[in-house]
């Protein structure tokens, strides 16, 4: 059951914040150079339960009522997906380039990033093999997977007064796995005798001979920005802000042992038998046993393929009172991600802060958060984002999410 986990145990993130003045205590210049580090991870779903996402983690048998329940909970069409990111960044220099306020921005950060979009009969498939489709077909159409797992180095322009920002990094591909099944069905013989196979669809892999964190399997580059906008407005009226932003706007070129094969067959298979013949997990992350029962071979050549591009809108209204509102739209490019939309609530008391949102879309649904900025001392300062609240109320919930932020300020 373990194997299972690349195919479905994969989540979402609420966008990771990037926006290097975001960081800063309430009341700190936003001139000051700096150093942040940053780590979060979070998963999401609009349907699987986390007692299964837990179980799958877990490694071993996963018990027939947990199964049950997240199959129970399926729509016609389910998502999933995770973002796991940690990260460096300083900010330090003035009028570079002889301009007053330009700053020198350089980051490092490691990405882990993966969705999965599924039709039910995948999931059945997966957690419960073909015996109950005897005499049907299972429809396994537009379900695709993407994971991609990078580090990025890269080095910019800050600029303090508005807190806009370009960065251009250099991209380390460790490992990409890409599966879309345009048009898949199986239809497995009321008397298990025959089992036909409809396959059309594409499967890129990179070289999988090493894959861990040292794996050196590709290199690209990236570029990421922030350009922000105060609207016009009367003096000690809310100021209100407009930011557009991107990240990873670039591609991979994975090296020549890379792997991709492009299926588009009808098979019929007579006289084997039928139990447990079929398990989706190969289909999903392309796994040698299935590859070798459907006669899908793939072909070995370099390859670009686009990062998973983060772009999102975001309007802020700041009160001389204290308050502060965050409306944020973001999408990602990854299956399974639909519009995300955010709003935050922010109160500022002294040099801290406290927020509380709600948000819907990504892989997940409907979401509370609760969020908490900090001044600890006078040179550092703390940022703690729980964006999905309802995933700790127990196994039954979906999703869970968490980022920590530091910022020191010489």
């Amino acid at each position: 059951m373990s194997e299972r986990l690349s195919a479905l145990v994969l989540a979402t993130a609420l966008p990771l914040l990037s926006l290097a003045q975001d960081l800063l205590p309430s009341g700190a210049a936003p001139h000051r150079d700096r150093v942040e580090v940053r780590g979060g991870f979070t998963y999401d779903s609009n349907t699987l339960l986390n007692e299964l996402v837990l179980d799958l983690t877990q490694g071993g048998f996963v018990e027939r009522d947990v199964r049950e329940r997240s199959q129970a909970a399926l729509r016609a069409n389910n998502r999933l997906g995770q973002v796991l990111q940690l990260g460096v960044h300083a900010v330090f220099g003035d009028s570079i380039l002889g301009r007053a306020g330009l700053k020198v921005m350089v980051s490092a950060t490691h990405q882990d990033q993966a969705g999965l979009r599924f039709r039910p009969d995948v999931y059945a498939l997966t957690f419960f093999g073909n015996a109950g489709f005897a005499g049907r077909r299972a429809d396994l159409s537009g379900s695709a997977f993407e994971q991609q797992r990078y580090q990025t180095l890269g080095a910019g322009l800050y600029h303090a007064r508005t807190g806009s920002w370009i960065r251009l990094d250099l991209v380390k591909g460790q490992s990409m796995t890409a599966v879309h099944l345009r048009d898949a069905t199986l239809f497995t013989a009321t008397d298990g005798t025959r089992l036909d196979l409809r396959l059309d669809g594409r499967y890129h892999n990179s070289d999988t001979a090493r894959s861990d964190l040292g794996a050196f399997n590709g290199l690209g580059a990236a570029l990421s920005f922030a350009q922000r906008f105060t609207l016009p407005g009367r003096a000690g009226a809310a100021v209100h802000r407009i930011t557009l932003g991107a990240e990873d706007l670039g591609a991979v070129r994975w090296n020549d042992r890379s792997l991709r094969a492009s299926p588009d067959t009808a098979l019929s298979y007579e006289g084997i038998t039928v139990n447990d013949v079929f398990d989706l997990t190969g289909a999903i992350t392309g796994e040698e046993q299935l590859l070798d029962t459907f006669g899908v071979r793939p072909t070995t050549g370099a390859e670009w393929r686009l990062l998973p591009l983060h772009a999102w809108v975001e309007h802020t209204v700041t009160w001389p009172t204290g308050w502060r509102m965050d409306l944020r739209i973001a999408q990602r490019a990854l299956p399974g991600f639909i519009p995300f939309a955010q709003a935050t609530g922010w109160r500022r008391f002294g040099a801290q802060a406290v927020g509380i949102s709600a948000q819907y879309g990504g892989f997940g649904g409907l979401r509370a958060g609760l969020h908490g900025r900090f001044q600890i001392t006078r040179w550092l300062g703390a940022e703690l984002l729980l964006p999905n609240l309802y995933g700790f109320t127990g196994p039954r919930a979906r999703g869970l999410a968490a980022q920590v932020g530091l910022v020191f300020i010489p």
